[in-house]
């Protein structure tokens, strides 16, 4: 687009104003004054004895005095004046208003433009036009004497994607509808005036302007757009004269001889035109005559007519507001959280003038990040897990599961020895270690017992290789086991056990969760308030709070088979420096945990 014609917006700011509350003003108080007590208190020197020694040569007494410095308060009476007070009438509030941006599409046939090549002759005009003008008359003109439409001979209306032949103001025929790439040319050669689209000719008609013309533009809206203008013109030039004739006579005669005018001709790039003589007019008389040749003034005139009103092209604005973004992140303190590209759902708009009209656009993606801090009311919950003492030693057996609790892989530990984990390996085949592993395990979970020996066979620690979280199973004294058509199973001396099963060989399978001791960030004393689960389970769950050596279990209020947050209202009573949690689920319920919050209230005491 080289050439472009487009009708401007007014684009304003309107600044908002804040919220302004009531004011209650205040009555008239005349001038005036009152008395008061007020209790003054001063260092005083107060004579706490007097006694008489003697007299000097005159007679006079000499006295012995003590005298005592003492902190005195007395009540003073005051005399106070004050103004008068003026009345000032009270106010309502003013409610906020936000700030705006109004868009002025200044609607109207009020803004056009016209070229300045001239096509003299023979060419055409060519033009197109942005399918979203909401109205566009484009065309021949010989005069412009305004912005307006009427005065365009021979023009293309063009309005919403939909084209129409009009002339001279008036709507001609209906041509259908059109696109950005669509090319319109309006075409004179000669007396006949052809309109083109896409180089194709839709319509003809009598040429009722003559001499130069240029190309005129009115434009109805804000927005509305003419580009790639161009001007394409025939060559070549044409006259004819008019016949010679002769005089001839065989007695005496007079005769009369006149001469040609100047033959003028206009011609430029790819122009063509015509010129003829103007007709040769002699007098001849056998007798004296004479003659008179008066020339009269240009004939002028006025009328007046009634105008139609103006097409007012039909339109629609639509106008969208985004809705507020909220977003939460959580993470364990001391890490480094990840940026995530969440894209937003395509914002949708809808104008018309029709039955019906769509338009609808897609934002790039946003981007954010978060950071927490722990507060006074604020608090991350975070623990280490260590395994500790040492893992000890022969026919202990460890299996590792999935984090769907699906036996994954098998290792028999046979000797001791202190190692410290740094990194981490996911085991696909059954190996044998001759070592055993002090592991740091770094998660949400406190072990707050060790690997044992044969004496503790019934329980079983279990690493996932998945998340790195640790559990421990209980009545789980398998002494091998092993994969059998394609399930894994445990063996131990009563019998083999299939792995898998919502129950333990019949019982509810009871499920315990510690998350440690916890400070929420401070070594003052604190309350707390409730708890929040994020959880989906068949039933209830129960948190179980160790404080102050006493301990105190809680019902969750309801139970979802859906994650969504589950309160826990806790004692109102509970006051502790340090606090111990334990999440339990009711007679063996299937449950998904995926976070837990707690709401401790801090005090301004230690002790």
């Amino acid at each position: 687009m080289n050439n472009i014609l487009t009708k401007n917006l007014t684009v304003s700011y309107v600044p908002g104003s804040p919220y302004v509350p009531a004011d209650p003003g205040q009555p008239y108080l005349p001038a005036g004054t009152r008395t008061y007590t007020e209790k003054v208190c001063a260092y005083e020197r107060v004579l706490t004895q007097a006694k008489v020694l003697g007299y000097d040569e005159l007679g006079n007494a000499v006295v012995l005095t003590n005298f005592e410095t003492k902190y005195v308060c007395k009540d003073v009476v005051k005399t106070a004046y004050f103004p008068s007070q003026p009345y000032i009438p009270p106010t309502p509030p003013q409610e906020a208003r936000p700030s705006t941006m109004e868009q002025d599409f200044n609607l109207g046939w009020n803004s056009g433009a016209r070229s300045e090549a001239l096509l003299v002759g023979d060419g055409a005009f060519s033009f197109q036009v942005s399918p979203s003008a909401v109205g566009v008359v484009v065309g021949l003109n010989t005069q412009d004497t305004g912005y307006g439409y009427r005065e365009i001979a021979h023009s293309f209306y063009l309005s919403h994607g939909i084209a129409k032949i009009m002339e001279l103001g008036t709507i001609g025929q209906h041509l259908g509808p059109f696109t950005a790439d669509t090319v319109f040319s309006v075409q004179r050669i000669g007396e006949t005036v052809r309109y083109l689209v896409d180089g194709v000719e839709v319509f003809e008609a009598e040429a009722t302007v003559s001499g130069p013309v240029f190309l005129d533009v009115s434009l109805y809206s804000g927005g509305d757009m003419l580009f790639n203008p161009a001007l394409s013109a025939l060559s070549g030039a044409a006259g004819v004269m008019q016949p010679l004739t002769g005089v001839a006579s065989d007695y005496a005669y007079n005769a009369a001889f006149g001469a040609f005018h100047p033959l003028t001709s206009e011609a430029g790039e790819y122009k063509r035109t015509y010129g003829e003589f103007l007709p040769l007019q002699g007098f001849a008389s056998d007798r004296p005559m004479g003659q008179v040749v008066s020339t009269m003034l240009p004939l002028t005139g006025s009328a007046g007519v009634v105008v139609e009103a103006d097409l007012e092209p039909s339109y629609a604005v639509a106008q969208g507001a985004f809705a507020f973004m909220v977003g939460s992140a959580s993470g364990l303190t001391g890490t480094v959280g990840s940026v995530v590209d969440a894209p937003m759902a395509p914002l949708m708009g809808l104008s018309s003038d029709r039955p019906y009209g769509y338009s609808a656009g897609t934002m790039a993606p946003m981007t954010g990040f978060s950071h927490a801090y722990e507060g006074p009311n604020e608090a991350n919950i975070a623990s280490v897990a260590f395994a500790v003492p040492y893992v000890t030693v022969a026919g202990v057996l460890a299996v590792t599961m999935n984090s769907v609790g699906q036996v994954t892989s098998i290792m028999q530990v046979s000797l001791e020895q202190q190692a410290d984990l740094i990194s981490t390996a996911q085991v696909q085949t059954p190996m044998e270690l001759d070592s055993a592993l002090e592991a740091a395990m770094f998660s949400v979970l406190n072990a707050r017992t060790s690997l044992g020996g044969p004496e503790d066979a019934d329980t079983c620690w279990v690493l996932n290789v998945d998340n790195m979280a640790s559990s421990r199973y209980e009545n789980y004294g398998f002494n091998s086991f092993g994969m059998f058509q394609g399930r894994y199973v445990g063996v131990r001396q009563d019998g083999v056990y299939l792995l898998e099963g919502d129950t333990d060989d019949g019982d509810p399978i009871r499920a315990m969760i510690s998350l440690g001791k916890q400070t929420f960030g401070t070594t003052q004393l604190k309350g707390l308030q409730c708890a929040y689960l994020g959880v989906a389970s068949d039933d209830r769950m129960y948190l179980k709070v160790l404080v102050n050596e006493q301990e105190y279990i809680y019902e969750a209020r309801r139970s979802d088979d859906y994650t969504r947050t589950q309160r826990i209202d806790t004692g109102k009573g509970l006051r502790a420096n340090v606090y111990e949690f334990e999440i339990y689920n009711n007679e063996g319920c299937d449950f998904d945990l995926d976070s837990v919050e707690f709401v401790p209230v801090t005090f301004n005491r230690r002790i």
